[in-house]
């Protein structure tokens, strides 16, 4: 039912939020929830018109953007990146750039 599609969303949702230090992968969240990943992608998706995929990798994006904005400048873009769960570094940069209109370098350089 719609009802229960969208409380499941909502739980998802406030979970990853919950997390947003540590961010949930799609089979952990799916675990704690007790669902299927094709039930969360649904419910998640016809909830919010994002996939559950999207907002978690959105949250990562703006959690290293939040660290470069406060990191020391010797500090490295990669590692930063890494410790957030980017490990393709060049799909990493162009995400990024996608999300705040600057190369993460830029960001960090800025502050």
């Amino acid at each position: 039912s719609f009802r229960h599609g969208y409380l499941l969303a909502r739980r998802a949702r406030d979970y990853m939020l919950e997390r947003h230090s540590d961010p949930p992968t799609i089979t952990e969240l799916c675990t704690c929830l007790k669902t299927s990943e094709r039930t969360l992608h649904y419910a998640f998706s016809e909830t919010f018109g994002i996939s559950p995929k999207r907002f978690l990798k959105a949250r990562r994006l703006f959690a290293v953007h939040q660290t470069l904005k406060s990191a020391a400048p010797v500090e490295l873009v990669s590692d930063i990146a890494m410790r957030l769960g980017f490990w393709d570094l060049g799909y990493f940069a162009r995400d990024y750039q996608a999300m705040f209109g600057e190369l993460p370098s830029a960001t960090l350089r800025r502050q």
